[in-house]
């Protein structure tokens, strides 16, 4: 005898160690019964199947007396496997059952967590939304200021055009005029049809825009530029934020298990076979068959076994 120790020297209990072989004289019986079988090569006769059963009798006996010597020998070892696992199911029980309601706390944070993720998460994606809208509002905003800055100048163009035909007019009106004769006064523009004049327009077609000097729509035009680009940089820079994520210990790996429940079984089956396991009770069958019994995808028949009778 000697001991075993586990791991750590938790579990400390007796073990033997030496070898487990078969006596001498189990040996020589053995030799012995394998030599009254091997003889036995035919059954043609009474005699010889006398001699068949008598001899199988004897192996069945010895089996059995095999079996129970087994079963004896193996009493203290499953003892001492008891003894072992109990023991070890005590040191373990308690630690078990205190790991299993703190990790149950731990699962109840990260529930916390991944609920904290998933809003957050939403108000990232509504805040990007909301960037868009204003970004694409500014460069909206950016274009239309341009649009009138365009607009002024060339409101300011076709007026410095008119100017100069206008005074282009008087002048040559002044060459024609006979000296000592007043210049006649400018006529109304409108009947001016020199190249490049300001041609009447409907009220219609008067812009609206015209209040603002070319420098003015200028200055305005840029400065929603500019703001067109602080909004598309801020909605850049929320895209490339990375996205929350749930506070994890070290050391801790966390799993989505899917769990499943079987509510209709012949309803998973008519749709899944393939999440069952098919497989034939054979005592429920050996009880329930006979002589003749007919069955869809069943073959019965009746053999005739001859066994040999162990007595006391």
């Amino acid at each position: 005898m000697s001991t075993i120790q586990g791991i750590q020297g938790i579990i400390i209990a007796p073990i033997q160690t030496e070898p487990v072989t078969i006596s001498p004289e189990g040996l020589a019986k053995q030799k012995e019964m394998l030599d009254k079988l091997a003889s036995i090569v035919s059954v043609t006769d009474a005699e010889s199947q006398h001699l068949a059963v008598a001899v199988c009798r004897d192996v069945n006996r010895e089996l059995k007396d095999v079996e129970k010597n087994r079963n004896d020998v193996l009493g203290p070892c499953r003892t001492f496997t008891t003894l072992v696992n109990g023991t070890a199911k005590t040191y373990c029980a308690p630690l078990e059952k205190e790991v299993d309601r703190i990790g149950k706390l731990v699962s109840g944070f990260q529930k916390q967590e991944e609920a904290r993720v998933r809003r957050e998460e939403a108000e990232r994606i509504a805040e990007q939304e909301r960037l868009r809208r204003e970004a694409i509002e500014a460069q909206r905003l950016a274009a239309e200021a341009a649009r009138q800055a365009e607009l002024a100048r060339q409101q300011a163009e076709q007026a410095r055009l008119a100017k100069e035909a206008e005074e282009n007019r008087l002048a040559q009106l002044a060459k024609e005029q006979p000296a000592g004769q007043p210049t006649a006064p400018a006529g109304p523009t409108t009947n001016v049809s020199a190249p490049g004049a300001a041609l009447p327009t409907s009220d219609a077609q008067k812009p609206t825009e015209a209040s603002l000097s070319p420098d003015e729509a200028a200055t305005i035009a840029l400065i929603a530029k500019d703001r067109a680009q602080e909004a598309l940089a801020a909605l850049q820079e929320a895209e490339k934020a990375p996205p929350p994520a749930p506070v994890r210990a070290p050391g801790m790996r966390v799993v989505k298990v899917v769990k499943y429940e079987i509510t209709d079984a012949n309803a998973v089956f008519a749709k899944y076979p393939a999440f069952f396991e098919l497989a034939e009770k054979k005592a429920v069958i050996n009880a329930s068959i006979y002589d003749g019994f007919q069955c869809p995808g069943m073959r019965v028949w009746t053999e005739t076994q001859s066994q040999s009778l162990v007595r006391g």
